[in-house]
């Protein structure tokens, strides 16, 4: 089927966001949408609904955001909205759909990270008649709804996990039931930071060889397998100090949340830290890799942590800093009982994943196919 492609500009008003982001109000009944895509508060409104909201710099460029009610942006956020013979929803689809590969393969590029209006000049969006819209649209909210439910159950899942761990350990703060209290690098038989400077550079990085562990791919309780980059199986041996092996804590000390761990899965059989990603191995005869883990990503123990927050420009927590942390140690025995509850959850939240990747799967088919018109 062949459709009339027209320019963006054509369908909607591209614009930018108004407000710094330190311009002093920060409550207020309207979200105020920056970079980061999670909303702060703000006292005023510069823009309605419906909106795509679009990131002008940093790690979120490309990715793409809907609001449906009235808003503030930031001034490095581009706004798309008073659409004209489009239907909004067919849009938010095709953004979808295909704004990510158009930032990476557009001839002014994102290698720094930065949007201008002329990313948008060769953007074009097809122009099906709007009943064709209209019902593609529908098509896509179905199936977009089905991945959205798994999300939400596998969501269900961590948050069961965290209700389990309050209820065998109580607030890690608070300490209710009166744990010995130890510093983190007392349950460490290896605890460190990753090489820095010349010792690990961008450009030592290759195509294939052991796999390097960077901030992106520390999630909060997940490792995150996407993004990776390797080294030589000679320069990996050259940093004895910092290999990883699986069971091994990673916890990241700079990003969103600044205190985040996951446990290196046993896919990967060894790795190599980068710097601000620290390496715990656990002493298993005092703790184990789940409690620990879980530790670290209770949201009261996050709380505390924030205190030990620090930078001019990007902030950190610093290794000393961090060995600092005070933190609950039950009796290993306990601990283990939370470790087996947890891998039988880790087991039911893998099958949920594999699913979720075959709906995946199947939503970018139905894209696909929508968007060349054979739906």
């Amino acid at each position: 089927m062949s459709w009339q492609f027209v320019n963006l500009k054509d369908v909607c008003d591209i614009k930018t966001g108004r407000k710094d982001a330190n311009h002093g109000e920060n409550d207020g009944p309207y979200p105020f949408y920056t970079c980061a895509l999670k909303p702060i508060k703000s006292p005023t409104k510069s823009f309605d609904a419906p909106a795509i909201i679009l990131p002008g710099n940093g790690a979120n460029v490309g990715k793409v955001l809907y609001c449906n009610e009235p808003f503030e942006a930031y001034q490095r956020t581009y706004i798309l909205n008073d659409f004209r013979n489009i239907d909004f929803d067919f849009l938010k689809f095709y953004f979808k759909y295909r704004w990510v590969r158009h930032v990476q393969t557009d001839q002014y590029g994102s290698a720094t990270n930065y949007l201008r209006m002329r990313n948008f000049d060769e953007f074009q969006v097809p122009l099906p008649p709007k009943s064709a819209q209209k019902r593609i649209a529908t098509i896509l909210d179905k199936a977009d709804a089905l991945r959205e439910k798994r999300r939400q159950a596998i969501a269900k899942l961590d948050e069961l996990l965290q209700s389990v761990f309050l209820d065998m350990f109580g607030d890690p703060v608070t300490n209710p039931k009166g744990w010995g209290i130890v510093k983190l690098p007392d349950t460490a038989i290896h605890f460190c930071d990753g090489p820095f400077g010349s010792n690990l550079k961008t450009e030592h990085y290759k195509e294939f060889g052991v796999r390097v562990v960077r901030l992106k791919n520390i999630g909060v309780g997940e490792f995150v397998d996407r993004d990776k980059v390797f080294i030589s199986k000679e320069h990996y041996n050259s940093l004895p100090r910092n290999h990883c092996f699986p069971e091994d804590i990673l916890i990241g000390t700079l990003g969103d949340p600044n205190l985040r761990a996951c446990i290196l899965p046993k896919t990967i059989s060894c790795a190599l830290n980068k710097a601000d990603c620290v390496l715990l191995r656990p002493n298993k005869e005092t703790a184990t890799a789940e409690y620990l883990c879980w530790l670290i990503n209770n949201p009261s123990l996050l709380a505390k942590a924030s205190g030990l927050i620090l930078g001019q420009t990007r902030l950190r927590i610093s290794m000393g800093r961090l060995k600092s942390l005070d933190i609950p140690l039950p009796p290993l025995s306990i601990q283990q009982q939370f470790s087996d509850t947890v891998k039988k959850i880790q087991d039911i939240k893998s099958d949920k994943l594999m699913h979720n990747d075959k709906l995946d799967n199947l939503f970018a088919s139905l894209q696909q196919r929508a968007f060349k018109g054979d739906l």
